[in-house]
C-alpha cells in the first residue's frame, strides 16, 4: 500500500523553472492513491508554507477534493502561493503526504527548484567632447552648432536572467530617425539584450539656437522576456549655449544743468548682462573728459565698485 508518486509544479510564469525576488510563485501539488485500498490522510505539509492538511493555509488557493481520505485510484489536488523573499536562491522545498492504511504509514515526497536570477540595466549618456571622444559634460557650444551624444545601455542582469526587452528614450533627441522599431517616434528605441549585453545609440542635437542651458534625458526600461517586472535607469546630461558675440552695456548719467566752474557729478554703470552669456575680462575703462579711469585711481573718481584690470566682470554683474 502507498501513496502514489506527488506531483509537484510550478504554474503562473512562462519559464516554469525561473523567478526572483518580491514575486509570487504559484504551485500545485496532485496526490494520488495509486494503491489496492482506500488511506486515511494523516498530514499533508511543505517546507516553505508549512501545513497544507486541512486547507486553512492562508497561502492555499484550491483545496481540491482534498478530504479525510482518498479511494483508491482518486486524485487530491492543492494549489498555493508563495512570495520569494530577499535570499540568494535557488529557491527549494519539498512538499509530504503521509496516509495512513490501519496502522501502517503511506507516504511520498517531490521537490521543486527555481533557479532565482536578478534584473537590472544601466544606462550612460555622454557629450562629445570636440576631440573625437565622449564626456559626462556639462558641454558649451556656440549658439547654432550641433553636438552629438552617445546613449549606452547595458544588461548588468544576473546570467540567468531572461533576455531583457528594453524600451529606450530620449526627451530632445531623434535616436530612432530611421523607425528600426516600427513604433513611429523618433524620441524611442526598441532594444533586446541578453545578459552582459550593450548597445550603443548616438545622436546629433542639430543646430542648438537658443542660448542657456540644454538638459537632456535618456532612459530605458525594461522587463526580463516573459514578466512583467520592469528595472529602469536614466542618466542627463547639461550642454551650455553660447551666444556668439558678448556685449557689455555701458550707462552713463550726468547732472541735468551746471554753469562755468561748477563740478559735475557723473555715473557710469557698466554691466554684463546686455546679453552675454560668459564671464568678461574688464580690459579698459577711458571717458572722453577725464580720460583713463581703468584702475580707480584717478583724482576725479569718488568712488568705485569696478574691479581693476584686468579683471573679471561675471554674467549678470555690473559695476559702478
Amino acid at each position: 500500500l502507498g501513496v502514489g508518486e506527488v506531483g509537484y509544479l510550478i504554474t503562473g510564469v512562462k519559464d516554469v523553472r525561473q523567478s526572483k525576488v518580491g514575486d509570487t510563485v504559484s504551485y500545485t501539488v496532485e496526490i494520488e492513491n495509486d494503491g489496492a485500498l482506500p488511506i486515511t490522510k494523516s498530514s499533508i505539509t511543505d517546507t516553505l508554507v508549512n501545513d497544507l492538511t486541512d486547507g486553512s493555509n492562508p497561502a492555499i488557493t484550491l483545496f481540491d477534493n482534498c478530504g479525510d481520505s482518498l479511494d483508491t485510484g482518486d486524485t487530491c489536488t492543492i494549489e498555493y502561493n508563495y512570495v520569494v523573499p530577499e535570499m540568494a536562491g535557488p529557491l527549494s522545498n519539498t512538499v509530504t503526504a503521509t496516509y495512513l492504511f490501519g496502522s501502517d504509514i503511506a507516504s511520498d515526497t517531490s521537490s521543486h527548484e527555481v533557479g532565482l536570477f536578478t534584473p537590472s540595466v544601466s544606462l550612460d549618456k555622454k557629450v562629445s567632447d570636440g576631440n573625437g571622444g565622449f564626456n559626462d559634460g556639462p558641454a558649451q557650444i556656440l549658439q547654432g552648432d550641433a553636438v552629438n551624444y552617445r546613449i549606452s545601455v547595458s544588461n548588468t542582469s544576473s546570467a540567468n536572467t531572461p533576455t531583457l526587452s528594453c524600451t529606450v528614450t530620449d526627451n530632445t533627441l531623434s535616436i530612432d530617425p530611421n523607425n528600426t522599431d516600427g513604433d513611429g517616434d523618433p524620441s524611442t528605441i526598441d532594444v533586446m539584450l541578453a545578459p552582459g549585453g550593450s548597445t550603443n545609440i548616438t545622436a546629433n542635437s542639430g543646430a542648438l539656437n537658443n542660448p542657456g542651458n540644454v538638459v537632456n534625458v535618456a532612459s530605458v526600461s525594461c522587463s526580463p522576456a516573459g514578466f512583467v517586472n520592469v528595472v529602469n535607469d536614466s542618466d542627463t546630461v547639461t550642454v551650455r549655449v553660447k551666444r556668439r558675440e558678448s556685449t557689455i552695456t555701458v550707462t552713463k548719467t550726468g547732472d541735468n544743468y551746471t554753469k562755468v566752474g561748477d563740478d559735475v557729478a557723473y555715473t557710469i554703470t557698466i554691466a554684463n548682462g546686455g546679453g552675454s552669456d560668459s564671464d568678461l575680462t574688464l580690459d579698459s575703462i577711458v571717458d572722453n573728459l577725464v580720460g583713463d579711469l581703468t584702475d580707480g585711481t584717478h583724482p576725479a573718481i569718488t568712488s568705485s565698485d569696478c574691479p581693476v584690470a584686468p579683471a573679471t566682470l561675471n554674467i549678470g554683474n555690473s559695476c559702478t
